[in-house]
């Protein structure tokens, strides 16, 4: 049962647990959940009475931080705010939030609401780090994490996605750089889980867990599923007058010149320009995994593979995976497919307007039950 209190994560955070006064939503709407994930994970915490009306999860998950309400430069203004209330922001949460929910039949837990706005001491910065998610986000996180735990299951691997619950549109929409309303805000209901130190704290990840993690990121992509290639982590290794360097979003990486050497005789280089992503697989401490936005299908993988051991992944210290290598994988069984299913398209055109809750819960819950097993 994944129900974790308060004071465990108060505990395993310490001084880096931050609380803050949020504002509720009047106006959130439930558009899509997961009954089935809240049963199971909720246990005999919830009824079935319960879980028909969702109307008791909604009130309380529908927050937004008091720095993200009060201005409209990310997105359109809010009709109404009503009562404040008491959330949790783990370290490097930047638009997440623990947010404690009272159950009908009386006990606490904790939900993870992404998409909640900035936390103090932020500015929400239009088209960029603007605090909230998309719906159109929200969704492709929903059906990535359904594909990654099938051919996680496929392969038989231990590791699987954190749950997804719901997803509640605040009535509001997130505004481009120009100022132009785009698609409609809302939150992304998850499990509660605490994050592993090399994620929050000052350690290293090291190569166990580095290892660990590249073997996740290996076993996806024969199915076609990627975590590493949406450029987030992402070094070009190419040829210059005196010897070969390293960059990353255009700014050349200070290496030594063995760590340089070591780096280039990882992948093969040749001269030739040689792209390199780095893994971006996310987890929680229990190894779950969480933060679908930055995974990516694909019919073939050509970039080399690094898994840092390093916190800090510009020092290149970790492992290494080449294209040209044995163990670099092609899709065997790919579930790209998924994405040119009916149901997708249907939905696809859904999420160019702002849909009603029954709309995108009926047609959420049809293509991801066309999904393979």
């Amino acid at each position: 049962m994944a129900v974790t209190r308060l004071d465990e994560f108060e505990e395993f955070y310490g001084r880096e647990w931050r609380p803050e006064n949020v504002v509720t939503v009047p106006g959130a709407r439930l558009l899509h959940a997961d009954r089935d994930a809240l049963a199971r994970d909720l246990g005999d915490l919830i009824t079935a009475d319960d879980l028909t009306d969702l109307g008791w999860l909604t009130r309380q998950v529908g927050v937004l931080s008091r720095t993200q309400a009060a201005q409209d430069r990310a997105q359109t203004r809010l009709r109404a705010v009503g009562p404040e209330r008491r959330v949790h922001r783990p370290p490097r949460y930047t638009r997440a939030a623990l947010v404690p929910v009272v159950l009908p039949a009386g006990a606490t837990v904790l939900f993870d609401v992404k998409g909640c706005g900035v936390r103090p001491g932020y500015r929400p910065v239009p088209g960029g780090a603007h605090g909230l998610l998309g719906l159109g986000e929200a969704v492709r996180e929903v059906a990535l994490a359904r594909l990654a735990r099938t051919a996680l299951r496929r392969a038989g691997h231990p590791m699987s996605p954190v749950g997804h619950y719901a997803i509640v549109d605040l009535g509001v929409d997130v505004l481009d750089r120009a100022g132009r309303p785009g698609e409609p805000a809302v939150l992304l209901v998850r499990q509660a889980r605490t994050r592993p130190e090399f994620q929050w704290g000052d350690r290293d990840p090291g190569t166990g867990t580095a290892a660990e993690l590249l073997d996740v990121e290996l076993t996806l992509r024969r199915y076609g599923i990627t975590a590493s290639s949406s450029g987030a982590i992402r070094f070009r290794l190419r040829h210059r007058v005196g010897g070969p360097e390293v960059v990353r979003d255009g700014v050349v990486v200070p290496l030594e010149p063995r760590r340089l050497a070591r780096v280039a005789a990882a992948v093969g280089f040749d001269g030739r320009e040689v792209l390199i992503d780095g893994v971006n697989v996310q987890v929680t401490t229990d190894r779950r995994m969480v933060d679908f936005g930055c995974y990516r299908l694909a019919d073939r993988f050509t970039h080399a593979l690094f898994a840092a051991a390093d916190r800090d992944c510009e020092t290149l210290r970790g492992l290494f995976v080449a294209p040209h290598e044995a163990r670099y994988p092609q899709p065997v069984s790919s579930l790209a497919g998924a994405f040119e299913l009916p149901e997708w398209a249907r939905l696809r055109d859904l999420l160019d307007g702002r849909p009603e809750p029954g709309q995108l819960d009926a047609l959420l819950t049809a293509f991801l039950d066309r999904l393979p097993a």
